[in-house]
Parts: C-alpha cells; sequence; structure tokens
C-alpha cells in the first residue's frame, strides 16, 4: 500500500495498491499539503481497515476543517 501525491511516483509503481492524495504540487521546500494530506489518509485507511471501533467519530472528521484553518490562520 502507497499513498503518495503523484499517481506515477515509483513508490507507487512498486505498491500493489495506492491511494493518490491528490494534494497537488508542492510550492516549497516544506511539503505541507502532501503530509496533511497523507496523515488524513491513513486515518481513513486505519478506520477501514480496523478490527474495532475507531477512537474518533464523525463528529470529529467534521471539525477537523475548521480546526485546520484555525491553526493556519
Amino acid at each position: 500500500m502507497a499513498i503518495t501525491n503523484d499517481r506515477d511516483a515509483p513508490l507507487a509503481a512498486a505498491a500493489d495498491a495506492t491511494i493518490d492524495t491528490a494534494a497537488g504540487e508542492e510550492l516549497a521546500v516544506p511539503a505541507t499539503k502532501t503530509v496533511t494530506a497523507q496523515m488524513a489518509a491513513f486515518a481513513l485507511l486505519a478506520e477501514a481497515v480496523a478490527s474495532g471501533p475507531a477512537p474518533w467519530d464523525d463528529a470529529a472528521w467534521e471539525t477537523l476543517p475548521g480546526a485546520i484553518a484555525e491553526t493556519l490562520a
């Protein structure tokens, strides 16, 4: 499983399955968009394959955009 911002990346080609975050091109050295999108993808993947309930609920997901906007303000 590869989680990548570029579906044509060598990592994606080597993986059996790929999640393409499509976060867009990074314009600076710190890959903030890519890292944030990958963390969200990891959380969604963990929720999907978990054997029990996830430690968060739909309400927690709904607060995420506002929390990110507040952090970046």
